[in-house]
């Protein structure tokens, strides 16, 4: 009597967007991603202060809309950049025809006691994805729930999300734009007094709407006791958030606040 084999399980119906700087970095995240069995892995080029001549005000117009004039409190170019990132790979996300999207940036990584067992890993994203319309696949500082796969989590970063694929269309301006638009107001314009980067948005748009869980709450990152989940974002020392948006240091250099991204260092105070 012949053995009986099982059929391998379909793709995940998930299309993911790795936002990147480093192609080193981007193939790295996609193997990693390939060992998931996602159906769809896409490299999105991270937009750059060049890419807007280093114009803050265009750069603001793009994210806004608008003649730019909006303030972006305590942004650097670097960091309102990284916001046009997401909104770009999001973008892209929604053309594909899969059921849930995900967005990495380029320095998130699987877990380590999920890298030997990818099928776990798997199992609990298919659980996440299954139990809201958004899972942050990794986050920083999560509030959540008694259960963190509940719905009603809020957290820090943004290296590892996943959504609702018909969703994608339109997330990036409910997160930026439906709390001014509530209020009567252009979009953006709570960027004036707040600060508006991008996972501070997440956490204030997810408070409003608590739909949100975490996924893998109980795995605790190896860098940080405060970071959760999936997906980890690997830090240097002393870095304070993902390098696709710059470190923010502190240095001799005429006493001033810089910012150092791709080897250049940027004044924070700069905003042509």
């Amino acid at each position: 009597m012949e053995a009986q084999h099982s059929k391998p399980r379909p793709p995940l119906s998930l299309a993911a967007g790795i936002i990147y700087l480093n192609p080193a970095a981007f193939a790295g995240v996609k193997q990693t991603l390939q060992t998931l069995h996602i159906a769809s892995i896409i490299g999105v080029p991270a937009v750059t202060p060049k890419d807007y001549a280093y114009s803050r005000s265009a750069m603001v117009a793009a994210l806004f809309g608008g003649d730019g004039q909006q303030h972006t409190h305590a942004m650097s170019s670097n960091e309102i950049a990284l916001a046009l990132s997401h909104r770009k790979a999001l973008r892209r996300l929604a053309q594909e025809r899969t059921r849930w999207a995900a967005v990495f940036e380029e320095d998130a990584a699987l877990h380590p006691k999920l890298v030997p067992t990818p099928q776990t890993a798997i199992g609990l994203l298919r659980h996440a994805l299954t139990r809201s319309r958004f899972a942050y696949l990794g986050a920083c500082r999560p509030t959540c729930p008694a259960s963190g796969s509940a719905s009603g989590c809020f957290a820090y970063c943004t290296h590892a999300y996943a959504l609702e694929r018909v969703w994608a269309a339109t997330f990036f301006d409910d997160v930026y734009c439906s709390e001014d638009v509530l209020a009567g107001a252009a979009c953006g314009s709570h960027c004036r007094t707040t600060h508006c980067h991008t996972d501070q948005q997440f956490v204030r748009y997810f408070k409003r709407v608590p739909n949100a869980s975490v996924a893998g709450y109980w795995l605790v990152s190896p860098d940080t006791r405060f970071h959760r989940g999936l997906f980890y974002q690997v830090r240097n020392r002393n870095q304070s958030g993902t390098q696709l948006a710059g470190e923010a240091t502190y240095e001799a250099f005429k006493g001033k606040r810089v910012i150092t991204a791709a080897g250049r260092r940027l004044d924070v105070a700069s905003s042509t």
